[in-house]
């Protein structure tokens, strides 16, 4: 669409509505003159596509509204002014509003709903809570609802422009979750891959997890799958192409899924005991997928009671024969017999109560399971049972934050710390098992395989024959407490890591103490490092993961070279927590091999190093995302002088959290005016005093998108507040300024 031609000349304004494909763009480019006065507008809802048109441009992200602007544009649109209707509608017109979430087109589509049925408002005859809950069948076009016919025809555009049967398919999986609960994205991926929802190339050059990321980027690209923000958690997420750790569904997509899923078959979710999304017909189908919520909010909003956290409550009547996925968030669970779900692959048991040693037995009984979360539960037994060990399918376990009741006292770890158990040697030997995560203990039976034999591993593993029983297949083992100086506690250790197998383990946590033990702690000994980076040694060119907390312990063991001094290592992310002297050797061992390092993210907290050493790092070649967690003052006192153009070459996010920020010197190189850090599109100051980087030095890095501060930093100064921005204001790119509360030390 040409909107301005200078006929005299060769200017021009021309926008170039909803890109899909970034070859289109490509094809096109190169037509337009080169006139820096003109300007060419490009609309696209691929994140992908706008970066690719963007390049040496601005690029917009347009945001909803927000709830006071969506409350005036619904009344402005129907035409009636709220405070004239009755009390349940000025009370509750807020539910109407954040139900389309921010999106203009739905807020149309309600407008014109009301404006047609705003006699029957004023009678009483139609509550808002009736407009809120058929607002998802209205968009799903169950209703026939010509009010909500453009609305319809958008999201159902959204939904068939996939382009493969399996996006469609985890897309839908996604849907089962109600709106504002947060999904874990590394969760969801391993979900998908228990559940068999993404292909696997014949070929087999890729891995199923390789092709399930694959997807969820894709979903991410295309907008289908957000960031969602938590209380935990307030900080934007900071690397970059990523997103955080948990996501959502936009609202009013999230409610024509929710039909979709129902109308053919795919998923059932029921929040506090009602069926959502569903018609009466509905109710009594058989789901292959079930997500069973309970909202205490939403419940004494409802005038519910508490008996509707009860599961076996909530799935009265349904039939959980055919039931392949099970999602139960805040429920009690006492009651519900597990042996009706015969087909179950995933359970997903969220914040759940009830969870004794006879429910955990039962759970074991399911035979073809391969995903098991208990994250967050409260389980009124001593750990896991022996019986896990027969779960020979299972793929991944999950027991993170759990809370361990006996005898009527809870064990549960205060903020930032872990609750421990025990981790059951047979749990290693399982067949299948890739992802075990949790704050385990080093169990006192391991034994080696070559040292015990066959006869030490369980019935399970031995059934899947020798090769399996004779290597641990554990992908990831996060994580593990190695603290406590007796030799038998370094003897499990030898023999735990003799388990590891060399080509499967890639990523490793590892705690020396338990956090939130009071009184004297455990020395690292000799024996104990030594086994450790005995065990480094070999595994820098095999491993993709490395987590090591020694807490107020030094870390200056870690100061050795790989094995071979020729290759590089392999290890692409690193976070080391515990006092070093200077940097580890394996990261800069020599100019040879750090040109090559596969390092891409580095996470560094208390070290205690000055700047001067940290600034060997910017050496690094692929080197993506820096986070630097300090309270030292050979830090906060010292000076980041950036001199060399080439440093930090592919930095994309920095985060440097501190009471005070240090001094920033950034020298400029040529003519081009060439920096270091010039790819850096993420930059995370969490200082109290960041006096330390003059705000219009954000100008060097063209490629900025994010800045993030804390609020008290601007608070502090206004004049500080008003130069972040100018300099905003000023840069090519406008990147967005985001501030965030102070919420601890380890935020």
């Amino acid at each position: 669409m040409l909107i301005f031609w200078d006929g005299g000349s060769t200017r021009y304004l021309i926008v170039i509505d909803d890109v899909r494909k970034d070859e289109v763009w490509a094809e096109i480019e190169g037509a337009f003159p080169k006139e820096s006065s003109s300007r060419i507008i490009v609309t696209t809802s691929v994140q992908s596509v706008a970066k690719k048109c963007s390049l040496g441009g601005f690029m917009y992200r347009l945001e909803g509204l927000n709830e006071v602007d969506s409350d005036k544009l619904l009344w402005q649109l129907v035409g009636c002014d709220r405070n004239e209707l009755p009390q349940d509608v000025q009370s509750h017109s807020v539910d109407i509003v954040r139900k389309c979430d921010g999106l203009p087109l739905a807020l149309t589509g309600v407008a014109e709903y009301v404006r047609l049925k705003l006699e029957d408002l004023r009678r009483g005859e139609l509550r808002c809570s009736a407009i809120v809950r058929d607002l998802g069948n209205n968009l799903a076009g169950r209703l026939h609802n010509a009010a909500f016919k453009a609305a319809h025809a958008t999201l159902k555009e959204c939904y068939e422009g996939l382009y493969s049967h399996d996006l469609k398919t985890c897309l839908l999986s996604v849907s089962m979750f109600p709106k504002n609960y947060s999904i874990r994205r590394k969760s969801l991926v391993r979900r998908w891959m228990a559940e068999q929802l993404v292909p696997v190339p014949f070929d087999g050059q890729e891995h199923a997890s390789t092709v399930a990321d694959k997807n969820f980027e894709k979903l991410v690209d295309m907008i289908m799958i957000q960031r969602a923000d938590d209380e935990e958690d307030p900080a934007p997420a900071v690397v970059p192409g990523a997103v955080k750790n948990k996501c959502r569904v936009q609202g009013v997509l999230l409610d024509f899924l929710h039909n979709k899923s129902v109308s053919s078959k795919f998923a059932r979710l029921i929040q506090n005991g009602e069926h959502l999304q569903t018609t009466s017909g509905d109710n009594n189908l058989g789901p292959r997928r079930l997500a069973i919520v309970y909202d205490p909010k939403a419940n004494r909003a409802g005038g519910g009671n508490s008996n509707k956290a009860k599961l076996a409550e909530m799935v009265e009547g349904l039939d959980l024969s055919h039931v392949r996925s099970l999602t139960a968030a805040g429920t009690e669970l006492s009651d519900f017999k597990l042996k009706r779900c015969k087909v179950l692959r995933v359970l997903d048991l969220d914040g759940c109560t009830g969870i004794t040693g006879g429910v955990l037995r039962r759970i074991c009984k399911l035979k073809v399971l391969r995903y098991l979360s208990l994250r967050g539960t409260t389980i009124d037994a001593c750990g896991l049972p022996a019986e896990i060990a027969e779960m020979r399918f299972l793929e991944t376990l999950d027991v993170r934050d759990i809370v361990i009741v006996v005898r009527g006292s809870k064990s549960k770890a205060e903020e930032d710390h872990v609750a421990t158990i025990t981790l059951p040697c047979n749990v290693l030997c399982l067949p299948y098992l890739k992802y075990l995560f949790g704050a385990f203990e080093l169990p006192r039976d391991i034994a080696g395989p070559a040292r015990g034999g066959l006869a030490l591993w369980p019935k399970a593993a031995r059934a899947s024959g020798g090769a399996a029983a004779q290597a641990c297949k554990l992908h990831t083992l996060a994580g593990i407490f190695i603290g406590g100086g007796d030799r038998e506690g370094h003897q499990r250790l030898q023999n735990l890591f003799g388990l590891m197998h060399q080509d499967r383990l890639k990523k490793i946590k590892i705690w020396w103490n338990k956090k939130g033990v009071k009184g004297s702690k455990p020395k690292p000994t000799t024996a104990h490092t030594d086994l450790l980076v005995k065990f480094l040694e070999n595994r820098c060119f095999t491993l993709e993961s490395l987590s090591l907390d020694f807490g107020d312990e030094s870390l200056d063991f870690l100061d050795f070279a790989p094995v071979n001094a020729h290759l590089p290592c392999k290890i692409e992310s690193i976070k080391l927590r515990g006092k070093l002297s200077k940097l580890p050797a394996f990261i800069t061992a020599n100019e040879h091999t750090m040109l090559d390092h596969a390092l891409s993210k580095l996470y560094l907290s208390y070290t205690g190093l000055s700047c001067e050493a940290l600034l060997l790092l910017q050496c690094l070649p692929n080197l993506k995302y820096l986070k630097l967690i300090e309270d030292n003052s050979n830090f906060t006192d010292g000076t980041l002088t950036l001199n060399d153009a080439r440093g930090f070459r592919s930095l994309r996010g920095l985060h440097v959290q501190a009471p005070k920020l240090p001094k920033v010197i950034i020298v400029v190189s040529g003519k081009d005016k060439t920096v270091a850090m010039k790819h850096l599109t993420t930059l995370q100051l969490l200082c109290k005093d960041i006096s330390g980087f003059q705000a219009a030095h954000i100008d060097y890095f063209h490629r900025l998108e994010q800045v993030v501060l804390l609020k008290s930093s601007l608070d502090i100064n206004e004049k500080t507040a008003m130069e972040w921005e100018e300099a905003r204001k000023k840069h090519m790119n406008r990147p967005r300024i985001d501030t965030i509360e102070c919420r601890g030390q380890d935020q």
